[in-house]
């Protein structure tokens, strides 16, 4: 079986990096959110900083849970349904 490579610390610094700018961002565009008088003129840029928001905090939620190794969960089959695939 192959072994995973060591992960450097200049690998390491640099997901730290990251992770601290996607926060940054995050930061930002709440406040400009929380800024932003809402009408029908800046309803779209509203709508278009929540999407931004949504994906960063998405993206987010993904490097946080990279290394964590989840097993999920399972569901138990009940009745005579068909099992479509």
């Amino acid at each position: 079986m192959a072994t995973k490579p060591a992960v450097s610390s200049q690998h390491k610094a640099n997901l730290e990096r990251q992770k601290s700018n996607i926060n940054e961002q995050i930061k930002q565009l709440e406040k400009q959110i929380s800024e932003t008088k809402y009408n029908k003129k800046t309803q779209g840029a509203i709508g278009l900083y929540k999407a931004q928001l949504a994906r960063l905090k998405e993206k987010e939620a993904t490097r946080a849970g990279v290394g964590k190794g989840s097993t999920g969960y399972s569901v138990r089959k009940t009745g005579d349904a068909p099992d479509i695939q």
